[in-house]
């Protein structure tokens, strides 16, 4: 297909982001997804087609571009032989690392395909985001595993997505439901699969250090003071209970926060340091009574309660409706001159039982 072009690259837009990729006189040696790399001119007709192939594949016209050839050159035998077997799973389905092993002719080395798919240069032709771990775990980065670029677990799933392929079943029946509503179905196809993580740091109690964080501003901000709290304590995680109880009040409040808010977090890392709130029977409790026990804690008040229902717990019918995200986002969608207010909220998720997380989800994606 390259043999008569010269080396080069070209860099597109898909409908999961921009990519680029390279090639030799031998086939693709190189694809990025998100990519923000330029493009050879003049581009060569064969590049141009394995664009336009990919962009009609992730659009949802399943493609399984065997026929576009890799430079294998560079690449180890093990990882040649993997990567041959993975170009075989059919779009729409997924390999666990084990069975990949077996495929490749090496059972049990599970670990050295994972090796292999770290070091995947041409994601997409060599299909890495179709390999997922064998568990069935509901927490959607255990579930899908690790993906190596930009954008990880969630770049995995939106492909996974555009293949047709839905990690998790209540998620699809959830789908099916929000998409009878046409704004809803829109947001859907625009957005892609619903990815409920609040952050990638997330311990049960770092999604609670988060939500408090969250309360009454913007997104935005609340980004910025998060990232200002990591950064009190060595590592990306939010600092522990017992390393939150130990930082003066004044510090924490120079993150962008104010004196109450600061003694919300206290609060929290007290009751969770002293055994007092105990994150792992929550997920036996029904939604009420959840809300209710994480109530108990100075700070946590019904909304933060939600956000942790939603985002730990995987509660998919969750309705904040003292949400000012959620009250903007129904805004937008139904075009209204002014926000609704919590109780004109209401009735409105009514049409979005029982996935009313997801519709939230969706409604947020939106702004």
């Amino acid at each position: 297909m390259f043999k008569k072009c010269e080396p080069g690259s070209f860099s597109f837009e898909t409908a999961v982001g921009r990519c680029s990729f390279s090639w030799t006189k031998k086939g693709i040696s190189r694809f990025v997804l998100n990519s923000d790399d330029s493009s050879s001119k003049p581009t060569p007709a064969p590049a141009k087609a394995v664009a336009r192939r990919i962009k009609q594949h992730l659009k949802g016209k399943p493609d399984q571009l065997l026929d576009i050839p890799v430079d294998y050159s560079s690449i180890p035998e093990f990882h040649k032989k993997v990567f041959k077997a993975l170009r075989r799973v059919k779009s729409g389905k997924v390999i666990t690392y084990g069975e990949l092993a077996k495929k490749a002719g090496k059972p049990g080395a599970a670990r050295a395909v994972g090796t292999a798919m770290a070091s995947n240069p041409v994601p997409m032709i060599i299909p890495c985001h179709r390999v997922l771990p064998a568990n069935n775990s509901k927490d959607p980065v255990k579930r899908l595993g690790s993906f190596s670029s930009d954008g990880g677990a969630w770049t995995k799933a939106k492909l996974l997505h555009a293949e047709g392929f839905i990690w998790n079943e209540e998620h699809a029946e959830g789908l099916r439901v929000l998409s009878k509503d046409k704004q809803m179905r829109k947001l859907i196809k625009e957005h892609g699969p619903y990815f409920p993580l609040s952050t990638v740091y997330g311990s049960q109690y770092g999604v609670l250090v988060e939500s408090i964080i969250h309360q009454q501003i913007s997104m935005a901000a609340a980004r910025t003071v998060g990232r200002r709290v990591r950064e009190l304590t060595p590592g990306e995680l939010f600092p522990t209970p017992e390393e939150m109880l130990a930082l003066p009040d004044e510090k924490i409040k120079l993150c962008g926060m104010s004196y109450q808010k600061v003694s919300f977090l206290k609060s929290l890392a007290q009751h969770v340091f002293d055994g007092t709130l105990q994150l792992n029977k929550l997920p036996k409790m029904d939604d009420e009574e959840a809300i209710k026990t994480l109530c108990m804690v100075k700070g946590i008040g019904k909304w933060t309660a939600e956000m942790y229902l939603m985002f730990n717990l995987g509660r998919l019918d969750v309705w904040p409706v003292q949400d000012l995200g959620l009250m903007n986002g129904v805004k937008l969608l139904d075009g209204l001159d002014e926000a609704p207010t919590a109780k004109q909220l209401q009735p409105i998720g009514d049409k979005w039982k029982p996935y009313r997380s997801m519709a939230t989800w969706y409604l947020w994606r939106s702004l």
